[in-house]
């Protein structure tokens, strides 16, 4: 083992890990409740980013997995180059049968093809956007879920140049795009750079 040094954080985490574990499940719940809303503090408001890892999984283990969604998608935290301790908890609230309704599995299936996207890598990109193809195909997902899945799509095909498929869903989504304000800009946006 390279590492000889046993920290006193480390024996903290080991007894406080032991404690919680006699406790009744409720209040554990809430401790983590407690947890979670003083790490998002440190998060934001004094831009403390060391945490972001344990902020992920405290939100995981209270089902909060919107949030780490939204963080996943949001171009910031990608500069800051924190995205990779929230991607595992994503990919494994995904992989958990039950974990997640249909919806916030749609949007953490989102959230990584759009960070794959963006990093240029391709090993979960296609099983993902097929995955989110299914999940819009056989449950009733709206327009806004449609257009983010066509979006993410009209990118990956545009980047590949496959032309046939970019025109597709240059198609498909000029019919379901004109409800969705939020997804309206980048659609020009990216119809002018495809």
């Amino acid at each position: 083992f390279p590492y000889t040094t046993l920290f006193r954080s480390d024996a903290a985490r080991i007894i406080g890990l032991q404690y919680l574990d006699n406790l009744d499940e409720s209040l554990v719940t809430e401790i983590k409740k407690i947890l979670k809303e003083l790490l998002f503090d440190s998060l934001i408001n004094k831009k403390d980013i060391s945490k972001l890892s344990l902020f992920a999984r405290t939100a995981a283990e209270l089902g909060e997995i919107e949030i780490l969604i939204e963080i996943v998608g949001t171009e910031m935290f990608h500069e800051m180059g924190v995205i990779n301790d929230i991607l595992p908890v994503i990919r494994l609230a995904i992989s958990t049968t039950g974990k997640l309704t249909i919806k916030q599995k749609f949007w953490a299936l989102d959230a990584l093809v759009f960070t794959d996207i963006r990093q240029g890598k391709n090993d979960y990109l296609l099983n993902s956007l097929s995955e989110m193809e299914s999940l819009v195909k056989t449950n009733d997902l709206g327009d806004e879920e449609k257009n983010s899945l066509y979006m993410k799509q009209l990118i990956f095909n545009a980047d590949i140049g496959n032309t046939r498929l970019v025109k597709k869903f240059i198609h498909k989504l000029s019919t379901t795009i004109k409800n969705d304000i939020r997804h309206d800009l980048i659609y020009r946006y990216t119809v002018s750079v495809s």
